[in-house]
C-alpha cells in the first residue's frame, strides 16, 4: 500500500504506468492483474485475468485471458468475485486470508491484497493483486 501511496501522493487512485516492475521485480511472481467486467445495467458480474505471475500460474494453473470462474474448483472463482466486489464497493484495497490446498495437493495458506487501479485515477478499471502462498510450515503475517 504504502508503493501505491508513494506514486500518487494518495490523491487518485494508481494508473497501471504508477507501476515499475523494475519496483516489483521481488514480488511479481505473485502479481496479476483483474479487470472487471460489467454488465449493460453497469453491474460486476465476472473478472478476467489480465496478467498472472508464475508463481500464480504454478498454484492455480494458467489464467491469462480467462474467467475467475474458470478454475476447476468454483470456490476460488467466488472467492475473488469477492473481494473484488468488496474493492469496487469500497473504492480501497482489500486483504483477504484463506486456506487451501494446491493443485499438488499440499496445505497452504494465502493472504491476498487487491489494490483498485483507474486509469482516470478515479473509476476503477483493473484491480492489481499480489498473492503471497505459504506453504503449510510457513506463518501468514
Amino acid at each position: 500500500m504504502a508503493y501505491f501511496e508513494k506514486k500518487t501522493g494518495g490523491t487518485r487512485l494508481p494508473r497501471r504506468n504508477d507501476i515499475s516492475p523494475l519496483d516489483l521485480k521481488d514480488i511479481l511472481p505473485e502479481v496479476c492483474f483483474v479487470v472487471p467486467i460489467f454488465n449493460d445495467a453497469g453491474v460486476f458480474y465476472d473478472a478476467i485475468v489480465k496478467l498472472e505471475g508464475t508463481k500464480i500460474s504454478t498454484y492455480y494453473g494458467e489464467f491469462t485471458g480467462k474467467s475467475i470462474f474458470g478454475h476447476s474448483s468454483p470456490i476460488v472463482g467466488e472467492r475473488i468475485f469477492e473481494a473484488v466486489k468488496k474493492v469496487l464497493d469500497s473504492k480501497a484495497a482489500v486483504v483477504a486470508k484463506t486456506g487451501s490446498k494446491s493443485r499438488q495437493q499440499q496445505r497452504v495458506r494465502i493472504k491476498t491484497l487487491y489494490t483498485p487501479m483507474a486509469e482516470d485515477g478515479v473509476n476503477i478499471d483493473q484491480i492489481f493483486v499480489h498473492a503471497r502462498v505459504f506453504g503449510q510450515f510457513d506463518r501468514a503475517p
